[in-house]
């Protein structure tokens, strides 16, 4: 990395954000038994939103996927992940967008509360990664505007710098004067990606530790979850990505 590596603005005409993976997650109680017969049910029911190509039901663990290639990215798949206490939903390299994965979720959570029961939604969680192209060095970008080190900080080291990142993490706002509640908190992983230096890898992990009846207005609170991570990424990190680079 060198200073003439930092000199472009690093969000130019070819930026682009790319989502490279959704993932929800439900606590809830109580724990359920997880019989083949139910699984078997709630295979069936979910053929009705998601073709499925692989079910596993284990003892401790059922899953139900698919390959999501034809949406035009390698490595593309849904996957539902179910244990007695909680639920995960997956999309991993989406190429049709959030709100696919939303409609998936809501079906998959509607299906599995009529079939399997449960009562009470203990937590909840959402997460999304996404890449960002830079018009420099990623590692540059980070290094130079954003942690402000100079180009000896990494000499004691005595060694190329292959990836470098930051970590940030916001808990829960207590709403007060001039500012807006958020109960809920976020951990944000940004990082130069290792098989690419001209882009960044970013991840933002959510949490919510509020329980709810299992209703369907949890449900919906559940799926709008999803858009709200995705959105504080769109706005919130790059807002702080973008802050003194003169984009």
């Amino acid at each position: 990395m060198t200073d003439d590596e930092a000199t472009p603005k690093a969000f130019g005409d070819n930026r682009r954000l790319s989502a490279r993976g959704y993932h929800v997650g439900v606590g809830f109680a109580p724990n359920l038994a997880l019989v083949r017969k139910e699984g078997l049910r709630l295979a069936a029911r979910m053929q009705e939103y998601v073709e499925l190509q692989q079910i596993t039901l284990e003892e401790n663990r059922w899953q139900f996927g698919r390959a999501d290639t034809d949406q035009g990215e390698a490595g593309g798949r849904f996957v539902v992940t179910i244990r007695a206490n909680g639920l995960q939903v997956e999309q991993l390299f989406p190429g049709r967008g959030l709100e696919q994965f939303e409609e998936r979720l809501l079906s998959i959570l509607k299906v599995f509360g009529e079939i399997m029961g449960p009562k009470v939604v203990l937590q909840s969680g959402a997460l999304t990664r996404f890449t960002l192209g830079l018009d420099m060095d990623a590692r540059a970008f980070l290094a130079q505007r954003k942690l402000r080190l100079d180009k000896g900080a990494m000499e004691p080291f005595g060694r190329p710098v292959h990836v470098i990142g930051l970590r940030l993490f916001f808990p829960p706002v207590v709403s007060r004067e001039g500012a807006e509640a958020r109960d809920w908190q976020v951990n944000v992983k940004i990082e130069s990606l290792a098989k690419d230096p001209t882009q960044l890898f970013i991840e933002a992990d959510a949490h919510w530790n509020q329980p709810m009846q299992w209703d369907e207005k949890a449900l919906s609170k559940i799926v709008e979850r999803a858009a709200t991570v995705h959105t504080f990424v769109r706005t919130n990190v790059l807002g702080f990505l973008r802050h003194e680079t003169g984009a």
